[in-house]
């Protein structure tokens, strides 16, 4: 985005859509960050009506960002450091054996 008022241009049509909730411009990145129910095709149209090119950024999970090694590891040193993570805060209960 070139100017203020391009970036205000955009975040107007993109706000008048049914279903938007909220809509953060980022200019330095070039990116429009649009939350609520609405198809991403509507958006896109919209952003594009504007004279502004638009496509989607990848969306990535929550879960996938924060933990990016606990569901496989990679390596042996990854392997200890997940495996310490998931231990348990206290020791395990021991059986005892009855000699009767």
């Amino acid at each position: 985005m070139d100017c203020e008022g391009c970036e205000r241009r955009v975040k107007n049509a993109v706000k008048s859509i049914r279903g938007v909730t909220s809509v953060a411009v980022n200019p330095k990145m070039s990116k429009v960050t649009v939350t609520g129910h609405v198809e991403p095709r509507k958006v896109l149209e919209r952003v594009k009506s504007t004279g502004k090119a638009a496509e989607m950024w990848p969306y990535v999970p929550y879960t996938l960002a924060t933990y990016p090694t606990s569901a496989a590891p990679t390596t042996r040193r990854h392997r200890r450091a997940s495996s310490a993570a998931h231990r348990r805060p206290w020791p395990t209960p021991r059986r005892l054996r009855s000699t009767t």
